[in-house]
């Protein structure tokens, strides 16, 4: 029993997806009614978690806000002097039940 508890405890957080970044870095990726919710897998800074909405805005702690979008060329996170591309990717939550199917596909890449 106590070895059950010790892999849930360390098993850590589940994602329904990942996203590379242009820079190499690995997102899990959550979604959820408010959008997606994107966790370096390289990093405990909460200040490193992208926030993607469902009305196209973007917010992380480190850069604050932006805005993000997709086109063919894939998915691009932009704030005020920053951008995190991921290029020749859908967008995060396509296919998940919590935002709608269409999640993203109105965001134009800022």
């Amino acid at each position: 029993m106590r070895l059950a508890a010790i892999l849930v405890v360390c098993a850590g957080p589940v994602f329904s997806e990942t996203m590379v970044s242009a820079g190499g870095v690995t997102y899990g990726v959550t979604c959820n009614d408010d959008g997606a919710v994107l966790r370096p897998y390289v990093s405990d800074d909460s200040r490193l978690v992208l926030y993607l909405g469902r009305s196209c805005d973007a917010f992380a702690a480190a850069h604050g806000e932006g805005r993000w979008g997709w086109a063919n060329g894939g998915v691009a996170v932009a704030f005020d002097g920053h951008r995190i591309g991921f290029p020749r990717q859908e967008p995060p939550c396509a296919t998940d039940v919590a935002p709608p199917a269409d999640f993203g596909r109105s965001c134009d890449v800022p």
